[in-house]
Formats: structure tokens, sequence, C-alpha cells
């Protein structure tokens, strides 16, 4: 599959679930100013009536951001619901992908996809690797390969949505900050490590700083194996348009490794680590 439709994919995948954020927000009458889909720098920007949705380079991460008017009157069991939304919209696309890939009815795919998510968080605990979770005694890459070759492009790519839409589905209940999950905790433990001293302006400047952290950091996980395939590919052609793909491949590594490197500047000059 062409490498712009993973992106795709994966800004879908990103974008449904920070609608499931802005979806929750407004049944609480909570308004979104931003639904910002990726990182880095900004390269689209639809306005609505309220609402900016703000498209970023990197297809890695995504934020909603409230009128900080509505979000104060919000408890805490509305923003834990809220937060919870956007895994939600994941695991119900993730259902409607299983139903479509797998060509059954809904209740047969959503059986199916909780054995799938079963068997990755037992590859997860157990191996620390992905490995049999797709195929039986096959690595998780020959797995998507074997899949991209039995498969049409369609059903490939409607596999692509149900593996992107399990991932985020599980990794934002993972509880560390960056992730909904880490969000829940701090709403449950911040008016504790408040009562024993904690300012809240450290608290979120710590957690601004791990998010950023993090948020690069799986940039760079995500990216580096198909920018590395597809510069060697680029590397054994001559086209003249490979060539300039190559020097905006590089321009682009540039930036990311630029911004990971102001992370970790910054975390050490504020004594984080």
């Amino acid at each position: 599959m062409p490498i712009f439709l993973y992106i795709v994919i994966a800004y879908l995948s990103i974008f449904i679930h920070e609608c499931g954020h802005y979806c929750a927000a407004y049944l609480f009458g909570v308004k979104a100013t931003d639904v910002v889909t990726g990182m880095g720098i900004k390269i689209l920007s639809i306005k609505t009536a309220h609402t900016r949705f703000i498209f970023k380079l990197f297809p890695s991460g995504g934020v909603t951001i409230y009128d900080l008017t509505d979000e104060n009157k919000l408890n805490s069991f509305q923003q834990i619901i809220i937060l919870l939304a956007g895994s939600t919209f994941n695991y119900i696309t993730a259902v409607i992908a299983s139903t479509l890939y797998y060509q059954t009815n809904l209740i047969e795919g959503f059986k199916i996809l909780n054995q799938l998510i079963s068997r990755f968080i037992i590859s997860l605990t157990s191996m620390l690797s992905v490995h049999d979770f797709l195929i039986p005694d096959t690595s998780f890459t020959e797995s998507i390969e074997i899949i991209a070759n039995e498969n049409t492009l369609q059903q490939y790519a409607l596999f692509i949505i149900l593996f992107m839409n399990v991932l985020l589905f599980l990794f934002n209940l993972i509880p560390i900050p960056f992730f909904d999950g880490g969000q829940i905790v701090s709403i449950l433990l911040d008016p504790f490590l408040i009562k024993f001293g904690l300012h809240v302006e450290l608290l979120e400047q710590i957690k601004t700083i791990i998010n950023q952290a993090i948020g690069y950091f799986l940039v760079f996980l995500i990216v580096t194996p198909f920018l590395t395939r597809w510069y060697q590919n680029m590397m054994l052609s001559s086209n003249p348009k490979s060539e300039l793909l190559k020097w905006i491949l590089i321009l682009l590594g540039a930036i990311l490794l630029k911004r990971i490197f102001n992370t970790l500047s910054h975390l050490i000059r504020s004594n984080k680590i």
C-alpha cells in the first residue's frame, strides 16, 4: 500500500478519536475551540462557526481544546466521560472495520475484534512484542506483508483502519501522560497531590514536557520504518522526482530531529532528567 494511504488512515483514525472528545464535550454543553489532528507544523485549518479543525504534519497524536469558561464547569465524572469518548469512538470504528474486513455481521465482527484485542494484550504482556498477534508463528512484519499480499487494496485498507483504531483504543487507556488514561489518573490524583504541596502550574508544566517528549518519540517509532524503506527505494532510483523526494524526506527528518532535540534540551534545562 502506498505510504500516503497509511498517512491518510492515521489522520482519519486520530481525527475519529478527537471527534469522540468533541461530541462528548458538546453533549455536556462545552464548546471546543480547536480540534487538532497531528503534531508539528500546521498544514490545514478548517474553520466552522465555533471550532477550528487543524491538521498538522505528523499524524502521531491530537488534542481537543475547549472553551475554558465551559470546561471549568465540568465535574470530574464529566471530564472522565469526555476523555473515554475518544477511545470509544475508535472502538466503534474498529468494530465496523472488523465487520467489513471479515465480511460478517456486527455481532461476529464485535467478537472477532475482542479476540484480536485479547491476543494483542497477551502478546504484549507475555513477550513485550507483537509476535504471533496476527498470524500464529509469524512475526508482526511478516504478518502484515502476508495480509497485504492476500487482500485487495480496499480490504487491506480496512485492515489498517481496524488495526490503527485498536491501537488508539488501547494505548489511550494507558495511565501515563500524553494518553487519555494519564489524564484520567491526573483528574483523580491531582487534588491529592495539590494537598501535599505541589502547585498546579508545576504539575501542568511537568505533564506538558512529558507529553511533548512521548509525542515526538512516538513519531520517531511510527515514521522511521516507513521512511527507511522509502529512502532505500529512492536511493536505488535515478529518477529526478525521486531525488527531490529524497531531499524533502531529509528536510522533514531534520525538522523532526530538531524538535526532539529541543524537547530533550528543555527537559535537561528544567532538571527533569
